[in-house]
């Protein structure tokens, strides 16, 4: 059985390793490097960073199927899309908390390690994991897994990047809602003064470019 090529509006919390899942694709790079996507490529060169709306073309691809002998027992192996959840944690003081045992929730299991030298978190969990906890050291951290949104290219100039961003280094925007309101213009100043930008509120080339570069993406 195959299934026809088709085309997939990407939904906010989406990337491509879920979106491979929902397809029955183990190689989520299969997807991404297909002919069809090249105009997606070249808007989203990361191909962890999808943004609502985009639009993905599946690949035709042969459906498996088994033919198994009744009144017995069968144990089947499926290789399944995984998501690397990769995460730099910071102390009030914006230290990395490094070297330190933390624990990640998917809520259908628990994963366990240590920080890095960098203070970075790194574990691979399921595909379909959207939220997980991390608790690190006396900190207790909600995580959405795939939504953070490009910066480029998007229908709101960036600005639900830039708040999640701004968000995720300590710089509380409000609510992540793609507009440029008094709270996030006063995220914005804070992150300006730290790092010696002209002190705007608005979302210039500049303060883009360090946002990225203090994020990590």
């Amino acid at each position: 059985m195959r299934s026809p090529e088709q085309k997939h509006t990407v939904q906010q919390g989406e990337c491509l390793v879920s979106i491979a899942k929902m397809y029955g694709f183990e190689d989520a790079g299969e997807i991404y490097q297909y002919a069809k996507n090249a105009d997606l490529r070249r808007l989203r060169p990361n191909p962890n960073l999808l943004y609502p709306g985009d639009t993905v073309v599946i690949p035709a691809h042969d459906l498996k199927s088994f033919t198994l002998p009744t009144g017995k027992h069968h144990k089947l192996v499926v290789n399944v899309p995984k998501r690397k959840v990769r995460v730099r944690v910071l102390d009030a003081n914006r230290e990395p908390m490094k070297n330190l045992p933390f624990k990640l929730d998917t809520g259908a299991r628990v994963y366990e390690g240590q920080s890095d030298g960098d203070g970075v978190v790194e574990k691979t969990v399921p595909a379909e994991v959207e939220q997980a906890m991390l608790s690190i050291g006396d900190l207790t951290i909600p995580l959405l897994l795939g939504h953070l949104n490009p910066c480029d290219d998007t229908e709101d100039d960036g600005i639900s990047a830039l708040q999640a961003r701004l968000k995720n280094l300590g710089y509380q925007p409000g609510r992540i809602d793609g507009c440029l309101g008094p709270r996030t213009r006063a995220a914005l100043r804070r992150f300006q003064s730290d790092h010696n930008l002209d002190v705007t509120g608005e979302a210039d080339d500049a303060t883009k470019k360090a946002l990225l570069d203090d994020h990590g993406c």
